[in-house]
C-alpha cells in the first residue's frame, strides 16, 4: 500500500504511514474486527545488542518497529523523540520493567487486529475485507460490527442458512421439469402433425401453461448460482456443467419424443383412415343394396336402376381396392390380429368382385336400354342373367 499524503509504500495492515505518520485509512477495517483471545506469553526474546534497533518496539501502543520507520503504524506516534524510550523487549512482557525501557509489568490493552487481518488476508483481498466488514449504524445510532446486509450477495442469506445443496438440487428438479413440458409439446405437436390435424390437446395445453412458470424459476435460480460463484469458483464451474449437460439432454429428450410423437401419430393416422374407409365401404354397400331392392322386376324399372347406380358403383370399386392396401399394411404390422384380419380381407374381396359385376351389368344395362322394347327381354335374358348369376354364388 502506499500513503495518500507521501506516497511511501508501507504495509497493507498499518493504520499510519512510518515515513510522515498520516492515517492511512486501514483503521476503518481494524476498528470492526472483533479482538480475539489474547495468546499467552511467550519468553522474551533474546536481543543482540547489534540487532536491537532493528528489533524495536513502540513505546506508546507497543507495535512493533522495523528499522528505519519514523512513526509508528499503530498509533503514529514518532519513534526516535525523547518523550517515548524505544524498547528492545515487546510490552507488558514480565521482563520489560527489568530492562530499562520504561515499560510496566502490567498489561496495556492488547491491539490484535494485525494478527487477525493477516489471518483474513490470506483468502481475501483489503478491498474485499474492508467491504464486507465496513461497520453499519443500527436504528439507535450505535456502530455494529456485523457485515452490512447491503454487501450480502443475493442468495447468501438462503445458502447461508440451507447450505449450498438447495439451489443446485431445485435447479435440477426445475430443468428435468421444464424438459418434461418441452417434451409433452413436442410429442402432442409431432403426433397432430401426423394425424394431418392440430386439435388442442389437454396435455399440450397443459404443459404450455406450466412451461413459462418453470422457466422463470430456473433462470431465477440460475441468477442466484451465478453470484454465489463470485465467493465460490466451484459453484460456476458445476453452473456451466449442468447448462450445457441440460441443454445436452434437453435436445435428446425433444428429438425422442418429436420420434415417439410422430410414430404413434402416423400409426394413428393409419388406424382412424381404416376405421373410416370401413364406414365408408359398409355405407356405400348399403345404399346400393337398397336401390337394387328398391327398384320393380321389370325391364325398364332394372334399367333405370342401373343409370342411378352407377355412381355408387364406381365409388364402392374405389373403396374396395384402398381397403385392401390398408389391411395388408396392418396385417403386417399387428401379426396377432392375422384372423380378424384374413377375414376382413375375404369379404372386401368379395366385394371388389361384386362391384367388378356391377359395372359389367351397369353396361348391359346401357345397351339394352338402347334397343327397341321388343328386343329388350331376350337381351336381357341373354346377357344380363349370366351376371347375376355370377353375382349369386359370390354369396
Amino acid at each position: 500500500m502506499y500513503c495518500p499524503n507521501c506516497a511511501c509504500e508501507f504495509p497493507t495492515v498499518a493504520k499510519f504511514c512510518v515515513k510522515c505518520g498520516s492515517l492511512t485509512g486501514f483503521h476503518e477495517v481494524a476498528s470492526s474486527l472483533r479482538p480475539p483471545v489474547p495468546p499467552p506469553l511467550a519468553p522474551a526474546p533474546v536481543i543482540r545488542p547489534e540487532r536491537a534497533r532493528d528489533q524495536t518496539y513502540c513505546g506508546k501502543c507497543g507495535t512493533k518497529a522495523v528499522g528505519g520507520n519514523l512513526f509508528c503504524t499503530g498509533c503514529g506516534s514518532p519513534l526516535h523523540g525523547d518523550d517515548e524510550p524505544l524498547s528492545s523487549s515487546p510490552p507488558g512482557h514480565p521482563y520489560a520493567a527489568a530492562n530499562g525501557t520504561g515499560f510496566s509489568p502490567v498489561l496495556p490493552t492488547p491491539v490484535h487486529h494485525d494478527a487477525e487481518f493477516v489471518a483474513i488476508q490470506g483468502t481475501l483481498t483489503t478491498a474485499e475485507v474492508s467491504a464486507a466488514l465496513r461497520p453499519t449504524p443500527d436504528t439507535s445510532g450505535e456502530i455494529s460490527s456485523e457485515p452490512a446486509s447491503s454487501n450480502v450477495l443475493p442468495g447468501s442469506e438462503e445458502v447461508a442458512s440451507r447450505g449450498m445443496e438447495p439451489p443446485v438440487v431445485r435447479l435440477v428438479l426445475l430443468i428435468l421439469g421444464a424438459m418434461l413440458m418441452v417434451s409433452v409439446i413436442a410429442f402432442s405437436l409431432a403426433d397432430d402433425i401426423a394425424r394431418s390435424a392440430l386439435p388442442v390437446s389437454a396435455p399440450l395445453m397443459a404443459a404450455a401453461f406450466v412451461l413459462p412458470f418453470l422457466l422463470y424459476h430456473t433462470v431465477k435460480t440460475l441468477g442466484t448460482l451465478k453470484h454465489l460463484s463470485v465467493l465460490n469458483e466451484a459453484i460456476g464451474h458445476a453452473r456451466g456443467r449442468l447448462l450445457r449437460q441440460s441443454i445436452v439432454f434437453g435436445v435428446l429428450f425433444t428429438i425422442i419424443a418429436s420420434a415417439a410423437g410422430y410414430g404413434i401419430g402416423t400409426s394413428g393416422n393409419e388406424t382412424q383412415r381404416l376405421l373410416r374407409d370401413e364406414e365408408q365401404y359398409t355405407e356405400i354397400g348399403n345404399r346400393i343394396s337398397y336401390q337394387r331392392n328398391s327398384a320393380a322386376s321389370t325391364v325398364p324399372s332394372q334399367i333405370a336402376m342401373y343409370n342411378r347406380l352407377e355412381p355408387d358403383v364406381r365409388a364402392f370399386a374405389w373403396i374396395c381396392a384402398t381397403l385392401h392396401g390398408e389391411f395388408a399394411v396392418f396385417d403386417r404390422k399387428y401379426p396377432n390380429q392375422h384372423q380378424t384380419t384374413e377375414d376382413s380381407l375375404h369379404n372386401i374381396d368379395n366385394g371388389a368382385k361384386r362391384a367388378t359385376l356391377l359395372l359389367q351389368e351397369i353396361e348391359v344395362a346401357k345397351r339394352i336400354g338402347s334397343l327397341e322394347v321388343t328386343q329388350q327381354l331376350p337381351v336381357w335374358k341373354s346377357d344380363m342373367l349370366p351376371l347375376l348369376d355370377q353375382e349369386d354364388s359370390l354369396n
